[in-house]
Protein backbone atom coordinates (compact mmCIF):
# COMPACT_ATOMS: atom_id res chain seq x y z
CA UNK A 1 0.00 0.00 0.00
CA UNK A 2 1.51 3.40 -0.65
CA UNK A 3 2.71 5.42 2.34
CA UNK A 4 -0.20 7.65 3.58
CA UNK A 5 1.75 10.83 3.96
CA UNK A 6 1.84 11.07 0.04
CA UNK A 7 -1.78 10.64 -0.17
CA UNK A 8 -4.84 13.18 1.58
CA UNK A 9 -7.50 11.36 2.94
CA UNK A 10 -9.72 11.18 -0.15
CA UNK A 11 -6.54 9.20 -2.57
CA UNK A 12 -6.75 7.02 0.42
CA UNK A 13 -10.00 6.29 0.67
CA UNK A 14 -10.19 6.37 -2.98
CA UNK A 15 -7.30 3.44 -3.05
CA UNK A 16 -8.49 1.26 -0.44
CA UNK A 17 -12.10 1.25 -0.68
CA UNK A 18 -13.45 2.76 -3.61
CA UNK A 19 -17.12 2.13 -3.48
CA UNK A 20 -17.50 4.20 -0.27
CA UNK A 21 -15.17 7.07 -1.85
CA UNK A 22 -17.85 7.18 -4.37
CA UNK A 23 -20.47 7.56 -2.33
CA UNK A 24 -18.91 10.55 -0.39
CA UNK A 25 -18.17 12.19 -3.60
CA UNK A 26 -21.79 11.61 -4.15
CA UNK A 27 -22.81 13.36 -0.53
CA UNK A 28 -19.97 15.90 -1.30
CA UNK A 29 -21.89 16.84 -4.36
CA UNK A 30 -25.05 16.84 -2.88
CA UNK A 31 -24.20 19.12 -0.12
CA UNK A 32 -22.52 21.49 -2.69
CA UNK A 33 -25.49 22.16 -4.82
CA UNK A 34 -28.06 21.39 -1.69
CA UNK A 35 -29.81 24.90 -0.20
CA UNK A 36 -29.36 24.04 3.75
CA UNK A 37 -32.21 25.60 5.73
CA UNK A 38 -31.92 22.60 8.10
CA UNK A 39 -31.88 24.86 11.60
CA UNK A 40 -29.50 21.81 13.40
CA UNK A 41 -26.95 21.66 10.63
CA UNK A 42 -23.91 23.13 10.52
CA UNK A 43 -20.56 23.27 8.75
CA UNK A 44 -17.32 21.79 10.79
CA UNK A 45 -14.40 23.43 9.85
CA UNK A 46 -11.36 21.61 8.50
CA UNK A 47 -9.06 21.58 11.48
CA UNK A 48 -12.32 19.97 13.59
CA UNK A 49 -11.89 17.31 10.81
CA UNK A 50 -8.40 16.76 11.09
CA UNK A 51 -8.51 16.06 14.65
CA UNK A 52 -11.54 13.48 14.28
CA UNK A 53 -8.82 11.89 11.79
CA UNK A 54 -5.92 12.12 14.52
CA UNK A 55 -4.52 9.08 16.55
CA UNK A 56 -6.45 9.98 19.49
CA UNK A 57 -9.33 7.92 17.92
CA UNK A 58 -6.74 4.75 18.89
CA UNK A 59 -7.24 5.84 22.78
CA UNK A 60 -9.49 4.57 25.14
CA UNK A 61 -9.38 6.40 28.24
CA UNK A 62 -12.65 5.73 30.94
CA UNK A 63 -13.16 7.99 33.68
CA UNK A 64 -12.33 11.54 34.21
CA UNK A 65 -9.51 13.42 34.48
CA UNK A 66 -7.52 12.67 37.31
CA UNK A 67 -9.72 9.79 37.81
CA UNK A 68 -9.67 7.22 34.85
CA UNK A 69 -9.94 3.53 35.32
CA UNK A 70 -6.30 3.11 34.57
CA UNK A 71 -3.06 5.07 33.82
CA UNK A 72 -1.14 6.34 30.10
CA UNK A 73 -4.11 9.31 30.06
CA UNK A 74 -2.15 12.40 31.53
CA UNK A 75 -2.04 13.79 27.70
CA UNK A 76 -5.79 12.81 27.36
CA UNK A 77 -6.54 14.50 31.27
CA UNK A 78 -4.76 17.81 29.36
CA UNK A 79 -7.09 17.78 26.33
CA UNK A 80 -10.29 17.17 27.98
CA UNK A 81 -9.66 19.78 30.63
CA UNK A 82 -8.44 22.40 27.49
CA UNK A 83 -11.92 21.72 26.21
CA UNK A 84 -13.62 22.50 29.58
CA UNK A 85 -11.63 25.78 30.21
CA UNK A 86 -12.76 26.95 27.08
CA UNK A 87 -16.25 26.41 27.20
CA UNK A 88 -16.25 28.11 30.68
CA UNK A 89 -14.14 30.89 29.00
CA UNK A 90 -16.83 31.27 26.05
CA UNK A 91 -19.80 31.74 27.70
CA UNK A 92 -17.60 33.55 30.89
CA UNK A 93 -18.28 30.77 33.58
CA UNK A 94 -14.31 30.94 34.87
CA UNK A 95 -14.95 33.26 37.61
CA UNK A 96 -16.65 31.53 40.39
CA UNK A 97 -17.76 35.25 41.46
CA UNK A 98 -19.75 36.24 38.63
CA UNK A 99 -23.19 36.74 38.92
CA UNK A 100 -23.47 33.30 36.72
CA UNK A 101 -22.32 31.78 39.87
CA UNK A 102 -19.88 28.51 40.07
CA UNK A 103 -20.65 25.57 37.45
CA UNK A 104 -19.07 22.40 36.49
CA UNK A 105 -18.91 21.25 33.44
CA UNK A 106 -18.72 17.65 31.55
CA UNK A 107 -17.82 17.44 27.42
CA UNK A 108 -17.93 13.75 27.22
CA UNK A 109 -21.51 13.80 25.92
CA UNK A 110 -21.82 11.49 22.68
CA UNK A 111 -24.63 13.51 22.02
CA UNK A 112 -27.50 16.18 23.41
CA UNK A 113 -30.04 13.78 23.87
CA UNK A 114 -27.94 11.66 25.99
CA UNK A 115 -26.56 14.26 27.91
CA UNK A 116 -30.46 14.74 28.50
CA UNK A 117 -31.27 11.11 29.87
CA UNK A 118 -27.72 11.49 32.03
CA UNK A 119 -29.71 14.38 33.91
CA UNK A 120 -33.22 12.86 34.02
CA UNK A 121 -30.91 9.79 35.78
CA UNK A 122 -28.61 11.71 38.15
CA UNK A 123 -31.51 14.23 39.44
CA UNK A 124 -34.50 12.65 39.42
CA UNK A 125 -36.29 8.83 40.35
CA UNK A 126 -37.70 6.49 38.34
CA UNK A 127 -41.53 7.54 37.91
CA UNK A 128 -41.38 11.10 38.70
CA UNK A 129 -42.53 13.68 36.74
CA UNK A 130 -41.19 15.99 34.47
CA UNK A 131 -42.30 18.75 31.56
CA UNK A 132 -40.77 19.21 28.37
CA UNK A 133 -42.09 21.04 25.73
CA UNK A 134 -44.18 18.74 22.96
CA UNK A 135 -42.71 16.23 20.94
CA UNK A 136 -44.10 13.73 19.29
CA UNK A 137 -41.30 11.66 19.09
CA UNK A 138 -40.77 11.94 22.47
CA UNK A 139 -43.32 8.83 22.79
CA UNK A 140 -40.43 6.25 21.16
CA UNK A 141 -37.82 7.57 23.70
CA UNK A 142 -36.48 5.83 26.91
CA UNK A 143 -37.65 9.10 28.73
CA UNK A 144 -41.12 8.72 27.68
CA UNK A 145 -40.25 4.72 29.30
CA UNK A 146 -38.90 5.75 32.34
CA UNK A 147 -40.55 9.42 33.77
CA UNK A 148 -44.02 10.54 33.40
CA UNK A 149 -43.63 13.66 30.87
CA UNK A 150 -45.95 15.88 30.44
CA UNK A 151 -46.02 18.44 27.36
CA UNK A 152 -46.72 21.86 27.36
CA UNK A 153 -46.68 23.92 23.86
CA UNK A 154 -47.28 27.55 22.63
CA UNK A 155 -50.57 29.85 24.22
CA UNK A 156 -53.50 30.03 21.53
CA UNK A 157 -51.95 32.71 19.67
CA UNK A 158 -48.66 31.04 18.90
CA UNK A 159 -47.20 33.96 20.19
CA UNK A 160 -45.24 32.24 23.22
CA UNK A 161 -45.19 29.03 25.81
CA UNK A 162 -48.61 28.65 27.21
CA UNK A 163 -47.43 30.20 30.66
CA UNK A 164 -50.87 29.34 32.01
CA UNK A 165 -50.92 25.83 31.01
CA UNK A 166 -48.05 25.17 32.22
CA UNK A 167 -48.64 26.85 36.07
CA UNK A 168 -51.57 24.69 35.93
CA UNK A 169 -49.68 21.80 34.90
CA UNK A 170 -47.30 22.34 37.54
CA UNK A 171 -49.88 22.58 40.31
CA UNK A 172 -51.35 19.49 39.66
CA UNK A 173 -47.64 17.32 38.49
CA UNK A 174 -45.15 19.09 40.59
CA UNK A 175 -42.76 18.08 38.15
CA UNK A 176 -39.38 17.55 39.57
CA UNK A 177 -38.03 19.04 35.86
CA UNK A 178 -38.87 21.06 32.93
CA UNK A 179 -37.16 21.48 30.19
CA UNK A 180 -36.58 24.54 28.40
CA UNK A 181 -35.72 24.00 24.30
CA UNK A 182 -33.86 25.45 21.85
CA UNK A 183 -35.44 24.44 18.71
CA UNK A 184 -39.20 26.27 19.06
CA UNK A 185 -38.83 30.33 19.69
CA UNK A 186 -37.13 32.38 16.85
CA UNK A 187 -36.74 34.90 19.68
CA UNK A 188 -35.91 35.26 23.46
CA UNK A 189 -36.88 33.12 26.04
CA UNK A 190 -37.87 35.01 29.56
CA UNK A 191 -36.13 32.46 31.86
CA UNK A 192 -36.75 34.98 34.77
CA UNK A 193 -39.92 33.74 34.39
CA UNK A 194 -39.23 30.22 34.43
CA UNK A 195 -37.03 30.48 37.68
CA UNK A 196 -39.74 32.41 39.65
CA UNK A 197 -41.86 29.50 38.72
CA UNK A 198 -39.94 26.51 39.44
CA UNK A 199 -38.61 28.28 42.62
CA UNK A 200 -41.79 27.96 44.27
CA UNK A 201 -42.34 24.20 43.57
CA UNK A 202 -39.15 23.31 44.02
CA UNK A 203 -38.28 21.79 40.20
CA UNK A 204 -34.58 22.31 38.28
CA UNK A 205 -34.43 24.52 35.58
CA UNK A 206 -32.66 22.60 32.47
CA UNK A 207 -32.32 24.51 29.08
CA UNK A 208 -31.22 23.18 26.00
CA UNK A 209 -28.62 25.77 24.08
CA UNK A 210 -27.92 23.35 21.01
CA UNK A 211 -29.51 25.69 18.08
CA UNK A 212 -29.04 29.07 20.41
CA UNK A 213 -25.70 28.91 22.22
CA UNK A 214 -23.69 31.12 20.00
CA UNK A 215 -26.52 33.89 20.79
CA UNK A 216 -25.44 33.80 24.19
CA UNK A 217 -22.02 33.56 23.86
CA UNK A 218 -22.20 37.31 22.01
CA UNK A 219 -25.18 38.40 24.01
CA UNK A 220 -27.37 39.33 21.35
CA UNK A 221 -30.40 38.57 23.25
CA UNK A 222 -29.55 41.09 26.19
CA UNK A 223 -26.67 41.67 28.32
CA UNK A 224 -25.23 39.29 30.63
CA UNK A 225 -27.77 40.24 33.25
CA UNK A 226 -30.85 40.23 30.67
CA UNK A 227 -33.43 38.15 32.12
CA UNK A 228 -33.08 36.11 28.84
CA UNK A 229 -30.24 34.86 29.71
CA UNK A 230 -30.16 31.31 30.84
CA UNK A 231 -26.98 31.01 32.64
CA UNK A 232 -28.51 34.00 35.42
CA UNK A 233 -31.31 31.47 36.03
CA UNK A 234 -30.91 28.09 35.24
CA UNK A 235 -29.97 25.01 37.44
CA UNK A 236 -28.90 22.81 34.22
CA UNK A 237 -28.21 24.15 30.81
CA UNK A 238 -26.76 21.09 27.76
CA UNK A 239 -26.42 21.60 24.05
CA UNK A 240 -24.74 19.37 21.51
CA UNK A 241 -21.56 20.27 20.12
CA UNK A 242 -22.42 20.30 16.28
CA UNK A 243 -25.44 23.15 15.56
CA UNK A 244 -24.99 26.51 17.06
CA UNK A 245 -21.38 25.39 18.15
CA UNK A 246 -20.20 24.34 14.81
CA UNK A 247 -18.09 21.65 15.97
CA UNK A 248 -18.29 17.55 15.71
CA UNK A 249 -21.07 15.88 16.51
CA UNK A 250 -21.04 15.24 20.71
CA UNK A 251 -23.04 16.79 23.48
CA UNK A 252 -21.93 18.98 26.94
CA UNK A 253 -23.63 19.27 30.30
CA UNK A 254 -23.16 22.34 32.72
CA UNK A 255 -24.14 22.62 36.27
CA UNK A 256 -24.86 25.70 38.32
CA UNK A 257 -23.15 24.42 41.85
CA UNK A 258 -23.63 27.56 43.09
CA UNK A 259 -27.65 26.29 43.50
CA UNK A 260 -27.30 22.30 43.99
CA UNK A 261 -23.76 21.69 45.73
CA UNK A 262 -24.28 17.93 44.68
CA UNK A 263 -26.19 17.88 41.82
CA UNK A 264 -22.71 17.94 39.30
CA UNK A 265 -21.56 14.60 40.94
CA UNK A 266 -25.35 13.02 40.34
CA UNK A 267 -25.54 13.66 36.82
CA UNK A 268 -21.72 12.87 35.94
CA UNK A 269 -22.20 9.47 37.62
CA UNK A 270 -25.45 9.34 35.25
CA UNK A 271 -23.62 9.84 32.30
CA UNK A 272 -20.54 7.83 33.37
CA UNK A 273 -20.61 5.17 33.98
CA UNK A 274 -24.06 5.15 33.98
CA UNK A 275 -24.89 5.67 30.31
CA UNK A 276 -21.81 5.71 28.08
CA UNK A 277 -18.70 4.23 28.36
CA UNK A 278 -15.01 5.72 27.52
CA UNK A 279 -14.61 9.35 26.06
CA UNK A 280 -14.40 9.72 22.36
CA UNK A 281 -11.16 11.73 22.66
CA UNK A 282 -10.94 12.78 19.05
CA UNK A 283 -13.98 14.47 19.16
CA UNK A 284 -13.40 16.20 22.17
CA UNK A 285 -10.10 17.52 20.92
CA UNK A 286 -12.41 18.42 18.23
CA UNK A 287 -14.43 20.80 19.96
CA UNK A 288 -11.90 22.07 21.77
CA UNK A 289 -10.39 23.35 18.49
CA UNK A 290 -13.51 24.94 17.05
CA UNK A 291 -13.76 26.63 20.46
CA UNK A 292 -10.73 28.27 20.11
CA UNK A 293 -11.64 29.19 16.55
CA UNK A 294 -14.76 30.97 18.23
CA UNK A 295 -12.30 32.65 20.85
CA UNK A 296 -10.45 33.82 18.84
CA UNK A 297 -12.19 34.58 15.38
CA UNK A 298 -14.52 37.22 14.96
CA UNK A 299 -17.32 35.11 15.47
CA UNK A 300 -19.70 37.86 16.83
CA UNK A 301 -19.82 39.78 13.26
CA UNK A 302 -20.66 35.72 11.87
CA UNK A 303 -23.74 35.39 14.83
CA UNK A 304 -25.06 39.31 13.87
CA UNK A 305 -24.97 37.44 10.03
CA UNK A 306 -26.67 34.37 10.89
CA UNK A 307 -29.50 36.73 12.50
CA UNK A 308 -29.55 39.29 9.66
CA UNK A 309 -29.95 36.70 6.92
CA UNK A 310 -32.97 34.81 9.09
CA UNK A 311 -34.63 38.53 9.28
CA UNK A 312 -34.45 38.80 5.56
CA UNK A 313 -35.77 35.73 4.99
CA UNK A 314 -38.79 36.14 7.25
CA UNK A 315 -39.58 39.20 6.03
CA UNK A 316 -39.41 38.13 2.37
CA UNK A 317 -41.65 35.55 3.08
CA UNK A 318 -44.13 37.62 4.59
CA UNK A 319 -44.33 40.29 2.06
CA UNK A 320 -45.11 37.64 -0.20
CA UNK A 321 -47.91 36.93 1.94
CA UNK A 322 -46.27 33.70 3.35
CA UNK A 323 -47.63 33.38 7.18
CA UNK A 324 -44.89 32.46 9.75
CA UNK A 325 -45.11 32.40 13.37
CA UNK A 326 -44.15 34.80 15.77
CA UNK A 327 -44.29 37.51 12.08
CA UNK A 328 -40.46 37.04 12.37
CA UNK A 329 -37.50 36.03 13.76
CA UNK A 330 -35.28 37.32 16.72
CA UNK A 331 -31.96 34.31 15.60
CA UNK A 332 -31.36 32.04 13.07
CA UNK A 333 -34.76 30.29 12.91
CA UNK A 334 -37.72 30.82 10.25
CA UNK A 335 -40.74 28.71 11.17
CA UNK A 336 -43.52 28.53 8.10
CA UNK A 337 -47.40 28.52 9.47
CA UNK A 338 -48.64 25.90 7.71
CA UNK A 339 -51.78 25.97 9.44
CA UNK A 340 -52.79 29.64 8.78
CA UNK A 341 -56.52 29.78 8.96
CA UNK A 342 -56.30 32.34 5.60
CA UNK A 343 -53.80 30.51 3.88
CA UNK A 344 -53.56 26.83 2.70
CA UNK A 345 -50.36 25.44 2.35
CA UNK A 346 -50.69 21.91 2.20
CA UNK A 347 -47.76 20.83 4.75
CA UNK A 348 -46.90 17.21 2.87
CA UNK A 349 -47.09 18.56 -0.56
CA UNK A 350 -44.75 21.43 0.32
CA UNK A 351 -42.23 19.20 2.41
CA UNK A 352 -42.11 16.72 -0.89
CA UNK A 353 -41.66 19.76 -2.79
CA UNK A 354 -38.95 21.61 -0.70
CA UNK A 355 -37.07 18.06 -0.53
CA UNK A 356 -37.08 17.64 -4.10
CA UNK A 357 -36.12 21.23 -5.36
CA UNK A 358 -33.10 20.90 -2.86
CA UNK A 359 -34.35 23.29 -0.13
CA UNK A 360 -33.27 21.35 3.06
CA UNK A 361 -35.16 22.10 6.17
CA UNK A 362 -37.10 20.76 9.24
CA UNK A 363 -40.60 19.82 10.94
CA UNK A 364 -42.13 20.59 14.06
CA UNK A 365 -45.43 19.55 15.25
CA UNK A 366 -46.85 21.95 18.41
CA UNK A 367 -49.63 19.27 18.16
CA UNK A 368 -50.81 15.53 17.27
CA UNK A 369 -51.50 16.68 13.82
CA UNK A 370 -50.33 20.36 13.00
CA UNK A 371 -46.95 20.58 11.10
CA UNK A 372 -44.34 23.45 10.79
CA UNK A 373 -41.57 24.35 8.22
CA UNK A 374 -38.80 25.15 9.90
CA UNK A 375 -35.41 26.72 8.09
CA UNK A 376 -32.31 28.02 9.83
CA UNK A 377 -29.54 30.42 8.80
CA UNK A 378 -26.24 28.25 9.99
CA UNK A 379 -24.90 26.28 6.65
CA UNK A 380 -26.01 29.84 4.43
CA UNK A 381 -24.40 31.96 6.41
CA UNK A 382 -21.24 29.63 7.01
CA UNK A 383 -20.88 29.19 3.03
CA UNK A 384 -20.47 33.34 2.73
CA UNK A 385 -24.63 33.97 1.71
CA UNK A 386 -25.39 37.59 2.44
CA UNK A 387 -28.62 39.25 2.42
CA UNK A 388 -29.21 39.78 -1.20
CA UNK A 389 -28.63 36.31 -1.98
CA UNK A 390 -31.13 35.32 0.86
CA UNK A 391 -33.69 37.70 -0.77
CA UNK A 392 -33.60 36.28 -3.90
CA UNK A 393 -33.39 32.30 -2.33
CA UNK A 394 -36.25 33.68 -0.24
CA UNK A 395 -38.63 34.43 -2.94
CA UNK A 396 -37.33 31.79 -4.79
CA UNK A 397 -39.19 29.48 -1.61
CA UNK A 398 -42.03 31.66 -1.92
CA UNK A 399 -42.46 30.71 -5.52
CA UNK A 400 -42.27 26.85 -4.71
CA UNK A 401 -45.05 27.68 -1.49
CA UNK A 402 -47.49 29.39 -3.83
CA UNK A 403 -46.68 26.17 -6.54
CA UNK A 404 -47.69 23.88 -4.07
CA UNK A 405 -50.68 25.69 -3.05
CA UNK A 406 -51.84 25.64 -6.69
CA UNK A 407 -50.96 21.47 -6.70
CA UNK A 408 -54.41 19.53 -6.65
CA UNK A 409 -53.01 16.07 -4.93
CA UNK A 410 -54.52 13.11 -3.38
CA UNK A 411 -52.23 13.17 -0.32
CA UNK A 412 -52.79 9.53 0.56
CA UNK A 413 -50.97 8.58 -2.35
CA UNK A 414 -46.98 8.83 -2.50
CA UNK A 415 -46.24 8.37 -6.16
CA UNK A 416 -49.33 10.72 -7.01
CA UNK A 417 -47.86 13.69 -5.20
CA UNK A 418 -44.14 13.28 -6.16
CA UNK A 419 -45.20 12.83 -9.92
CA UNK A 420 -47.44 15.95 -9.92
CA UNK A 421 -44.27 17.55 -8.39
CA UNK A 422 -42.07 16.46 -11.09
CA UNK A 423 -44.21 16.89 -13.62
CA UNK A 424 -44.10 20.67 -13.03
CA UNK A 425 -42.35 23.31 -14.90
CA UNK A 426 -42.15 25.84 -12.29
CA UNK A 427 -40.98 23.76 -9.55
CA UNK A 428 -38.41 22.77 -11.65
CA UNK A 429 -37.56 26.06 -12.82
CA UNK A 430 -37.06 26.60 -8.81
CA UNK A 431 -34.90 23.43 -8.42
CA UNK A 432 -32.30 24.73 -11.18
CA UNK A 433 -32.17 28.29 -9.82
CA UNK A 434 -31.45 27.39 -6.57
CA UNK A 435 -28.82 24.59 -7.59
CA UNK A 436 -27.05 27.64 -9.43
CA UNK A 437 -27.21 29.89 -6.65
CA UNK A 438 -25.66 27.51 -4.65
CA UNK A 439 -22.93 25.85 -6.83
CA UNK A 440 -21.92 29.77 -6.84
CA UNK A 441 -21.41 29.85 -2.73
CA UNK A 442 -18.35 29.17 -1.62
CA UNK A 443 -17.91 25.49 0.65
CA UNK A 444 -15.73 25.67 3.32
CA UNK A 445 -12.54 23.46 2.52
CA UNK A 446 -13.25 19.64 3.70
CA UNK A 447 -11.22 16.96 4.03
Amino acid sequence: MTSTSLLNLSELIKEEDPEVYKLIKEEEYFQIDLLNLHPADNIMPKSCQEVLRSILTNKYSEGYPGARYYGGTDIIDKIEMTCINRVKKLFRLENKESPFGNWNLNVQGYSGSTVKMAICMGSIELNDHIMTFFNREEYKTVIEKFYHVNYYSLNSSKEYFDMDDIITKFRIFKPKIIFIPSHVLPKAINFEEFKIICDEFKTLLVVDISETAIFYVYSLYGEDYSRYNPFRYADVIYSNTQSSLGGPKGGILMVNSSRNPDLFNKINSALFPGLQGGPHNHQICAFAVQLQNMLVSDFSTYSKKIIENAQVLAQTLLDNDIPLLFKGTDNHMVIIDCNDKNNNIPYVILHRSLNWCGINHSTIYLNESDAYIRFGTYVFTARGGDCETMRTISNLIARCIKECQNLIVDVEYEQDIMKKIIDNYNLRQIKDKICAIMKNLEFPDQI
